[in-house]
């Protein structure tokens, strides 16, 4: 039996954006503790610091956990920085004549994002969003992938979700 802690506005928000954007989930032997394998890597161009879209630099992403890291190349000897995935909302947006494909990562306003990190030292990133972009399927896995961590990580790490068995 499956019982929800989910407040009436949150269920609200998330009827409305699954109606609004549905994306098939499919469930086969899921553990209830920790998050699935996703095995994702690959490239990206992530935003400018200054102008968004002005700045291409290309990075080197993987998904280990409930992190998004973000490397140099794929070598990974150096972390660049890192994505917190928990409490973290994806959006997916087509090309337009200004922008390219892109992913839209946020997290509620007030929380940071996750940390650069430069020789080895962490700094926090105070930001509420992070974006990434590139060719429309490369997009489309990624949010895709994305979305199923942040699905398992509110639902069932943060216990809106319970197994009572």
């Amino acid at each position: 039996m499956l019982t929800t802690r989910l407040p009436e506005n949150a269920q609200r928000q998330l009827y409305d954006k699954v109606n609004a954007h549905p994306v098939p989930v499919f469930f086969h032997n899921i553990p209830h503790k920790d998050p699935p394998e996703i095995h994702k890597e690959g490239f990206l161009k992530k935003q400018g610091a200054i102008i968004r879209f002005s700045a291409k630099n290309q990075r080197y992403f993987s998904i280990e956990g409930r992190i998004l890291k973000y490397y140099n190349d794929q070598t990974k000897s150096e972390v660049l920085g890192e994505i917190t995935l928990a409490g973290a909302s994806i959006e997916k947006v087509a090309a337009t004549k200004k922008e390219p494909n892109h992913l839209i990562i946020k997290v509620p306003k007030g929380q940071p994002i996750g940390y650069k990190i430069t020789k080895g030292m962490r700094k926090q990133i105070n930001k509420s969003e992070y974006v990434a972009y590139g060719t429309e399927a490369e997009i489309f896995q990624w949010y895709n992938a994305l979305n199923f961590i942040t699905f398992f990580v509110c639902f069932f790490k943060e216990g809106y979700i319970s197994s009572n068995e």
